[in-house]
């Protein structure tokens, strides 16, 4: 067991200590890991914009400088050359990303082990609430005198107050973090930390974790949809009885039957050719007030 000390920001009197079993900070502390931990975060710091100019890239004529044989002096393409003064350089410094990263449940307990030896070592302070009427340096600068922090501190509010970051953002050796960017080289750099209680609370039940970004709603992306909802049928429009001109048969959905102008069960239209006019049933009216459209041929008679 650990134990951190809860105080009063105004007076900077002891509350009472808060019992923290070591298994829910790693157990132990790792130091090798931690050691990795800030070899890939300084790492991840370094720019790596360096660069040196090649033989390539370097400013000078392309003449060679005098002729292959007989001067007795040795060959000399042009003045580019790096063996040439104000010429290129050779295997010289070049941009690069240098980044890598531990993978991340090694990354997790190595947060946990650094919380766990400034526990150890007494550098963790608890205060109930950390606010601020006003964001004046000033007044942090009391806070942190009233908690005998006069070295580099760490300090930790949850939740996140913009008035306590403009406060001590002017203090030299303060750094002020949320809950979610915290991680081990901030810690270990610090000599002190100052956290609030519910922050506190927050790590040793869900760890110093970074806020996930929302997932992208399905069907966000135009022609997608989202398998939670059933797919809509496309609207028919009503289909008349009658043959009436102008009206149009819609295209018939997957999986229904045609449906026939005659209103005959089960009997299909054929497709009208480009330029003719659809058949007519027998003894169907072709308008919608039932007149006849023209006497029928007799069976087995073609029509003149």
């Amino acid at each position: 067991m650990v134990s951190v000390p809860l105080f009063d920001p105004a007076s900077g009197s002891k509350l009472e200590v808060i019992e923290v079993d070591e298994a829910r900070l790693g157990g132990r502390v790792r130091k090798g890991l931690l050691r990795e931990a800030i070899l890939m975060f300084e790492i991840n710091q370094h720019i790596g914009t360096s660069a040196t100019k090649t033989r390539t890239t370097v400013s000078g004529s392309n003449r060679k400088p005098w002729r292959q044989k007989g001067t007795g002096r040795a060959r000399a393409g042009h003045k580019r050359s790096p063996i040439w003064r104000g010429g290129g350089i050779v295997h010289g410094p070049q941009p690069r990303d240098r980044s890598y990263r531990i993978p991340r449940a090694e990354r997790r307990l190595a947060l946990r082990n650094a919380v766990l030896a400034k526990c150890q070592e007494g550098e963790v302070l608890l205060v109930e609430r950390l606010e601020l009427a006003e964001a004046k340096t000033v007044r942090m600068v009391e806070i942190l005198d009233h908690l005998q922090m006069f070295e580099t501190a760490l300090i930790v509010p949850h939740p996140f107050d913009r008035s306590v970051w403009q406060a001590a953002r002017n203090i030299p050796g303060v750094q002020v973090r949320s809950v979610e960017n915290v991680n081990a080289f901030d810690l270990l750099v610090a000599k002190q930390v100052l956290m609030t209680r519910s922050a506190f609370t927050k790590f040793l039940d869900e760890g110093f974790r970074p806020a996930r970004r929302a997932r992208r709603a399905v069907g966000e992306t135009a022609g997608d949809a989202s398998p939670c909802e059933p797919a809509k049928a496309a609207e028919t429009l009503p289909v008349s009885s009658g043959g009436e001109s102008g009206a149009s048969t819609p295209p018939a959905t997957p999986g229904s039957l045609p449906v026939s102008s005659g209103g005959e069960s089960g009997a299909s239209t054929p497709p009208a050719t480009p330029g003719s006019s659809p058949p007519a049933a027998e003894g169907e009216s072709s308008g919608g007030g039932g007149e006849s459209s023209g006497p029928a041929a007799p069976s087995g008679e073609q029509p003149s």
